[in-house]
C-alpha cells in the first residue's frame, strides 16, 4: 500500500476543516465575517480563531494593491503558489497507482471547496492524563453555502476508506435530531472522537465528548 508524505487522508481532512485561514492569497478584499462565527467562542475557552471569507480582486477598485492582485498574470502566479496539494507526494509501492491518484485528486477538490469560506474554530478544554494522549474538547464551523452536499460526499468518501482500512470507526449519531457522524481515529478510545454534520449552510465539527452538542 502506498504511503503519503503527511497525515492519513482522514486526518488531512480534519486539518483542512479546522485549520482556519482558508482564504486564497489573492482574496482581497475579504468578505464580511459570518455572524455566527463570533457566537461559538466559549466563555472560558483556551483558544479561539475566526476568519472572514475571501472575495475576488476587483480591477476597478480604488485600492492599488487590489488592482495589482486582479491582474491575470498575478492571479495565475498566486494560483500556482497556493497549490498546497501539489506538495503532497505519495511514495512506496503503488505510489503511481490510479487509486492513489484518485485520493489526491479528491483531496484537491476538498481543498478547493473550503478555501475562501468564513468560519471559526476553538479549543475549550485540554486535560493531560499522564502518558496517554490529552483529553481535548473543541470544535468549529465553516459556512459552506451551496457546496455542502459536495463537501459532505468527499468527507464521507475519506472516512469510509479509513474505516475499510481499519484506521477509523465511523458511527451515525443524532445531534438535536440532526444527522451527524462520529469518527474515532485509531483503536485508542482515549483519542477524542470527531463528530461532524451539515446544518443548513454550515459544516459543524466537534472534537471531544459532547463538543458538537454544546456547539449546536
Amino acid at each position: 500500500m502506498p504511503a503519503v508524505a503527511g497525515p492519513n487522508p482522514l486526518e488531512f481532512v480534519l486539518l483542512l476543516l479546522l485549520g482556519g485561514s482558508f482564504g486564497s492569497p489573492g482574496g482581497v478584499p475579504p468578505t464580511a465575517e459570518d455572524p455566527l462565527a463570533a457566537k461559538v467562542a466559549p466563555a472560558d475557552g483556551l483558544f479561539y480563531l475566526s476568519w472572514a471569507g475571501t472575495g475576488t480582486p476587483d480591477p476597478q477598485s480604488g485600492n492599488h494593491t487590489e488592482q495589482m492582485l486582479a491582474e491575470p498574470e498575478i492571479q495565475a502566479f498566486l494560483k500556482r503558489a497556493g497549490g498546497l496539494m501539489d506538495m503532497v507526494q505519495p511514495f512506496g509501492p503503488g505510489a503511481n497507482s490510479p487509486e492513489t491518484a484518485a485520493t489526491l485528486a479528491d483531496a484537491k477538490k476538498l481543498l478547493a471547496l473550503v478555501q475562501g469560506k468564513p468560519g471559526a474554530i476553538y479549543v475549550d478544554q485540554v486535560q493531560f492524563t499522564g502518558d496517554g494522549p490529552p483529553v481535548i474538547k473543541g470544535g468549529g464551523l465553516l459556512r459552506v453555502d451551496g457546496d455542502g452536499p459536495a463537501l459532505k460526499a468527499l468527507i464521507e468518501k475519506f472516512q469510509n476508506k479509513a474505516a475499510e482500512e481499519g484506521q477509523a470507526k465511523v458511527t451515525a449519531v443524532k445531534v438535536y435530531n440532526r444527522d451527524f457522524t462520529q469518527v474515532q481515529l485509531g483503536d485508542d478510545p482515549s483519542i477524542p472522537a470527531m463528530t461532524w454534520g451539515l446544518t443548513g449552510k454550515y459544516l459543524i465539527i466537534g472534537v471531544g465528548d459532547q463538543a458538537a452538542e454544546e456547539l449546536m
